[in-house]
């Protein structure tokens, strides 16, 4: 994957020092909250789930310049 303009390259690269500056957190879960993270950074870096959870819902969303 890569940046589809150059406002989202200059993005990409802030996001990147950011996220190498920082330290892992541990979400607590509930409902109303929203999560946005890099997949292609943070593929299967998720401790495994203490309860199963078959109502969760993974939504995929592209964000590009106008």
């Amino acid at each position: 994957m890569k940046p589809a303009s150059p406002s989202a390259d200059l993005a990409a690269q802030i996001m990147s020092e950011l996220v190498y500056a920082s330290q892992p957190v541990e979400i607590a879960w509930c409902e109303g909250r929203l999560l946005i993270i890099d997949n292609f950074r943070c593929l299967h870096g998720r401790a495994a789930a203490a309860v199963p959870d078959p109502d969760r819902v993974l939504e995929r969303i592209i964000v590009r310049e106008a």
